[in-house]
């Protein structure tokens, strides 16, 4: 329960949460340098950077592709069971690119830079349980289980209780 809970905050409250984690270990502001050319430019079509990202050498499956900025200039692409990661637990790589010019501008990379630029994307596989697999997800979803169940027998606890007094009242009249 408590990773779900700190993952949770990380979430909520993830500026104040960067500058905890910051505390202990820096993050890099613009995530860890780009180690290779990115794809050629990229017309503005999203489908376009679908087709391309599937043509980049070194990327896994292509996991989501969103836009990044509020006016749309920057395009993301994060990338799951990535050869070169495999053997860590997070296996996902995210690039950021210009929508117009296709030029990479930063990729996130959970091999590379200090404890907190590591840390940082475990928060998800910790929160979801992908961490340890199935038993992991199994245990997320107990404890989520286990809040309201705490929560019912908290009541009847407390239930019992007044039940209790208000009997010794009665016999003490």
């Amino acid at each position: 329960m408590l990773a779900v809970l700190v993952s949770g905050v990380s979430f909520n409250l993830p500026e104040e949460y960067k500058a905890l984690v910051g505390v202990f270990s820096p993050i890099t502001p613009e995530a860890v340098a780009p180690t290779g050319p990115g794809p050629a430019a990229l017309p503005g079509r999203l489908d376009a950077f679908v087709e391309a990202a599937a043509r980049t050498p070194g990327n896994g499956t292509l996991n989501n592709l969103t836009l990044t900025a509020p006016d749309g200039r920057t395009v993301g692409m994060c990338f799951r069971a990535v050869a070169d990661l495999a053997g860590y637990v997070v296996d996902t790589r995210c690039h950021t690119l210009d929508r117009q010019t296709g030029t990479l501008l930063r990729t996130t990379d959970p091999s590379r830079g200090s404890g907190g630029d590591v840390f940082m994307p475990w928060q998800w596989p910790l929160h979801s349980g992908q961490v340890f697999g199935w038993t992991g997800r199994i245990l997320v979803f107990l404890s989520g289980l286990a809040c309201p169940v705490l929560f019912v027998t908290g009541l009847q606890k407390r239930r019992a209780r007044r039940a209790v007094a208000e009997r010794r009242a009665l016999l003490s009249d």
